[in-house]
């Protein structure tokens, strides 16, 4: 934990949505901002452009129109009265409600890097470029 420069803000675990099949990813959260941004660029990171478009089970068109249709079995399900359960790196854990996680703040972290291709994630932060995180503390 000595590594994690926030870990009472970095989320390890949440619900997440389901397929048509009844599952959910095995991998958990996904850790890419172009979902967590609404598969978009600029990347929305809060409000109804966000991925918040991707909550829900099932067949869900906003994941199809973006070209993974099972997008939404990889990021938060808010089915607790508009709220998800999620667990923090330092061991605590609360419901988030809609509209309060941020992909800056609360899944990136310094040094992370994304499981598909290793390659590191800290130009998101990068002042000098159009980074979505710039700007924002790391």
């Amino acid at each position: 934990m000595a590594d994690l420069n926030r870990p009472s803000e970095l989320i390890l675990v949440t619900e997440v949505g389901v397929g048509d099949d009844g599952n959910g990813s095995l991998e958990g959260l996904i850790e890419g901002f172009w979902w967590h941004g609404g598969a978009t660029w600029p990347p929305v990171f809060s409000g109804p452009d966000s991925a918040e478009k991707f909550d829900g089970d099932g067949t869900n068109a906003n994941c199809s129109a973006a070209g993974w249709s099972a997008c939404n079995t990889y990021l938060p399900r808010y089915r607790h009265t508009n709220s998800a359960n999620m667990a923090f790196a330092d061991g605590h854990a609360k419901a988030m409600m809609k509209g309060r996680l941020n992909y800056c703040k609360n899944v990136l972290f310094p040094g992370m890097i994304k499981w598909y291709d290793s390659g590191p994630q800290d130009w998101l932060y990068d002042p000098n470029r159009d980074s979505p995180c710039r700007g924002q503390q790391p």
